[in-house]
Parts: C-alpha cells; structure tokens; sequence
C-alpha cells in the first residue's frame, strides 16, 4: 500500500494488520504496525520524515475501494476502533503510550488536532524488569527495560468509555467522558 509520500511517491508502507469499518459502513481504515522505516542510500539511519506508521482511509461505499486519505501516526501497535458518532477513530500510539484522535474535519478530511492524543501515564516505565535486581549488579533484570505499549483499543456502543489495554504493563487503561471530553485516564 503507497502511503503517498511526496519525496518517495513509489515506496510501500507494509504491516497491514487490522482494519475497521465506520458505523455508517462507507468508510475502512486499514492500520499498519511495525517498523515502515524509510532508508536513504546515503545513510544508515532512516529518513525519519517519512518513516511512520499509516493509516490508509477507503471509501467502501461502491463495490470498488477508493483510497481518499493516508494518515500518518508516529507509532501503532494493533488497536484502532472508530467512534459510534462516525467522527472520530482512535489509534493506539504503542510505545508513544497514547491514543492519538483522529477527528472528521469541515472539509471531510480527517486529521489529528495537535496536543489531543490521551496520554496513558506510564513515565515510559512499563511493569517487570525495570529496576529488579536478582543476582546483583550484573543481573539480566537490570539490562532489560520493558517499556508500556499502548495496545488494544475498544469503546462503549454509547462512546462514553474508551478502554486501551496496554501490553507490557498487564493492565488497561479507561477514559470517560467521550469525544472531545475525555477525562484522564484511570
């Protein structure tokens, strides 16, 4: 799948790992998760502008798909849910330790308001090994750093409550409130 890159039109985004259907049916978003990484010939580091996660935007209302938009997200893991409104779909920003929001917008583009991704609150320390210590000073529990990944995402039918499980703490993480007025998570 082509993000649509404006500097490497040709280059495909892969992962493709989940997808998910707006409430009205006429819309799928396909979600990609790993490491979309883009590498110039002349250096060993990725070309970090266009080395994102994406999330490719159909209109399914006709028998043939038609891509209208790509979003690009900083990280992913699997979890992407739309709200009931049909207005908003969440993505959860795995090692960001986020949900990033993605808002319908006047023009019928969706976007991501700056400063409007809910932070899950883990510090970037997820639970485990961090900071164990077994067998001393050279224990393998201090070399390991485990940190959170926002993972799963789910809302209520009513989008009141939005639940993210998060993979490497064994927990989840519960907002209230609903679109536009979520509170802090719990």
């Amino acid at each position: 799948m082509k993000p649509d890159l404006p500097d490497n039109p040709a280059w495909l985004a892969g992962q493709a790992v989940t997808t998910v259907v707006s409430p009205d049916r006429k819309t799928m978003l396909v979600l990609t998760s790993g490491y979309n990484r883009f590498y110039n010939t002349n250096t060993p580091m990725p070309h970090w502008p266009d080395s994102n996660e994406y999330v490719f935007i159909y209109d399914i209302s006709t028998p043939t798909p038609v891509k209208k938009q790509v979003v690009h997200i900083p990280n992913t893991y699997n979890g992407i849910v739309f709200d009931p409104s049909g207005k908003a779909f969440y993505v959860a920003g795995g090692s960001d330790d986020n949900v990033h929001v993605i808002t319908l917008n006047a023009t019928g583009t969706w976007e991501e308001q700056p400063g409007s991704a809910l932070a899950l609150g883990h510090n970037k320390l997820g639970v485990g090994l961090v900071g164990q210590s077994d067998v001393g000073a050279g224990s393998i529990n201090l070399q390991i750093v485990v940190k959170p990944c926002a993972a799963g995402v789910a809302i209520s039918n009513d989008g009141n409550t939005l639940v993210v499980a998060n993979y490497y703490n064994d927990s989840i993480t519960v907002f209230n409130g609903g679109l536009g007025n979520w509170s802090k998570g719990t």
